[in-house]
């Protein structure tokens, strides 16, 4: 069975980080390669995801079913590694969760992400 790994078991910032915190997945045995990973960060109000490093014609293979308020909520990016950059305008804290999901293997992770307003 594929396992997806990530460099970190969560991302906790402050709205006002300059800098960007950097997601690259790997699965063990080698999956991912050609189609990547998607990234589904479960409240876009956190922040904004960004997939890079993968060409621009794949897309995500979660699918968004019309009335499902999470998905609505959601935010989802498609690509090799991604970045997280914290929304600056936040006025309170906001935990959410990062789900990455292999689109060749099917495997995922998900980890815990907590944007601080103070």
């Amino acid at each position: 069975i594929p396992v997806i790994s990530l460099g970190q078991s969560s991302i906790n910032v402050n709205k006002d980080y300059a800098g960007e915190s950097v997601i690259v997945p790997a699965t063990n045995p080698t999956y991912n390669t050609t189609l990547g990973y998607t990234a589904i960060l479960s409240n876009k109000n956190a922040g904004t995801i960004i997939g890079e490093q993968l060409a621009s014609n794949v897309t995500a293979t979660i699918p968004t079913f019309i009335g499902d308020v999470s998905s609505t909520m959601a935010q989802t990016a498609v690509g090799l590694r991604f970045r997280f950059v914290p929304n600056s305008a936040l006025t309170q804290t906001i935990t959410t969760t990062l789900t990455i999901v292999g689109n060749e293997s099917g495997g995922s992770v998900t980890i815990p992400v907590t944007v601080n307003a103070d």
